[in-house]
């Protein structure tokens, strides 16, 4: 599962919710369900006003959250697979 990184990465660079609204010209609701994680689908242009504005990539936006998928660092995808296979 992917894990926003927008309201940290706003916080390093003290940019409010109104200022990024504002400059962006993206709805509020958008920004402020992308801080939370909320959103279930996004328009790549989007994220890529959102990069732009905060001077980091598309990438930077997100992380993955091991703790959701069960996996740890020296899994592999395929083996965490493979290991909810075998409860």
């Amino acid at each position: 599962m992917l894990r926003s990184n927008l309201k940290p990465l706003m916080e390093q660079r003290g940019i409010t919710l109104r200022q990024m609204v504002e400059d962006t010209g993206l709805a509020e609701m958008t920004i402020i369900r992308a801080r939370r994680g909320q959103i279930g689908a996004c328009r790549l242009d989007t994220l890529v006003s959102i990069a732009g504005y905060l001077g980091c990539t598309v990438n930077d936006l997100f992380s993955q959250d091991e703790a959701a998928t069960g996996a740890t660092e020296r899994e592999k995808p395929a083996d965490a697979a493979h290991k909810q296979d075998h409860f």
